[in-house]
């Protein structure tokens, strides 16, 4: 009885742990690329789309909110240099997942 105790406190500490973590790292030109409101992208040239994936449960339990949001944030940042772009507009993000649309806006605002 008092193993099984243990165990599930273990379980419990190491899952905290782990979502708690940040797993995302992105080079330092990615952190550059802004992420705006559509109202300030009206006279830039749109990209194309980028969608990105991180993972917004462990073990069943639910990640920090915020810290998927960050992730997400900073992989549609990676994937905008590849495209050329300077700036998002965030169009979704829900269960790890999240759909931008990449602009090129050569620091207009």
């Amino acid at each position: 009885m008092f193993c099984r105790f243990v165990l599930s406190v273990n379980a419990l500490f190491i899952t905290s742990l782990v979502v708690g973590c940040t797993w995302v790292k992105i080079p330092e030109e990615a952190r550059a690329v802004d992420i705006v409101e559509e109202s300030r992208v009206a006279s830039c040239r749109q990209l194309g789309n980028v969608t990105t994936q991180v993972k917004w449960k462990v073990a069943g339990v639910a990640r920090n909110a915020e810290k998927v949001q960050t992730e997400l944030d900073d992989l549609a940042r990676k994937q905008a240099l590849g495209l050329g772009a300077d700036t998002l507009v965030r169009d979704r993000a829900e269960d790890g997942e999240g759909r931008y649309r990449a602009y090129l806006c050569e620091r207009q605002f």
